[in-house]
């Protein structure tokens, strides 16, 4: 006698897949609803902490401390920054306040940091002139080789104005053109100690892009023409020059110093006559 197939129950196997599937998505919703209450709890109880801390007369600042500055006051610098005694230092945005002391034109760098509870520390480096420019606007140029705008504090400076230049020669700091890095070179050559012709004493640079440097100095008619390139080597051979024109008793006064050739300095003296130094370069 044949056996019967045993038929199996698909109905019943189906209606336990469904089950299992509604189960699944049960507890996934309960634990994206879990994780999302959790989320807002926190972020609520963040909120509540923040308000009490940012608002706590605690936090306030009673103590601003300012460094670096030298042409700025403190009282200018915290202007710029926007700060004041009695803020309340967690509220107080550190990156927000150095954006706006940085847009200041005479600070180069600023740091900002905070000491718990009440103190604030402000780090400037102001940048050093050393020379400007006049475009229908004034210009300054700083020890690092970069313009930067006009401000009140550097009202009564006194650099070399820089003459010859376009502007286009000063505004992309990669493309630099010659004459402007002469002029560079120059300044750096003034600024040490116990140059020659120390940046006080200038009062103009010229530049011609084909001819090389013309100074003009501050206090005196004299003009020194330097020409291109060698500028150390003509700064020494410059010191010569004014010790040889001041010995004995009679002071030659120079009108102009041509020193583009090293090797024969020419100086025209007050007086109509021309002179030549004749003096060699000495080799070491």
């Amino acid at each position: 006698m044949a056996r019967k197939r045993v038929r199996k129950n698909f109905y019943k196997n189906s209606r336990a897949k469904r089950w299992k599937k509604v189960k699944e998505r049960f507890v996934l919703i309960f634990k994206t609803f879990l994780i999302t209450a959790a989320v807002c709890l926190l972020s609520l109880l963040y909120i509540l902490v923040y308000d009490t801390l940012t608002q706590s007369s605690y936090f306030n600042a009673r103590l601003i401390l300012v460094e670096g500055n030298k042409r700025l006051s403190q009282d200018e610098v915290l202007r710029q920054g926007r700060l004041s005694l009695g803020e309340n230092i967690l509220a107080i945005n550190l990156s927000e306040v150095r954006k706006r002391l940085l847009a200041h034109p005479l600070i180069f760098s600023a740091n900002v940091r905070r000491k718990l509870p009440d103190t604030i520390y402000i780090r400037i480096r102001e940048r050093v002139p050393v020379a400007r420019f006049d475009f229908g606007q004034t210009y300054f140029l700083d020890s690092r080789g970069e313009v930067f705008g006009y401000c009140d504090q550097l009202r009564k400076v006194e650099v070399p104005l820089i003459t010859g230049l376009e502007i286009s020669d000063i505004t992309s700091a990669e493309n630099r053109s010659t004459g402007f890095k002469s002029v560079m070179k120059v300044l750096r050559l003034s600024r040490l100690d116990g140059s020659i012709l120390p940046l006080s004493s200038i009062g103009r640079i010229h530049v011609d892009q084909d001819l090389g440097l013309t100074i003009f100095m501050r206090n005196s008619d004299t003009k020194i023409r330097l020409g291109l390139g060698h500028y150390q080597a003509k700064f020494n051979r410059l010191r010569d020059v004014l010790c040889y024109l001041k010995r004995g008793d009679k002071v030659i006064y120079p009108r102009s110093i041509d020193v583009e050739d090293v090797d024969r300095v020419v100086v025209k003296p007050i007086n109509p006559t021309m002179i030549s130094t004749g003096v060699k370069r000495k080799e070491v």
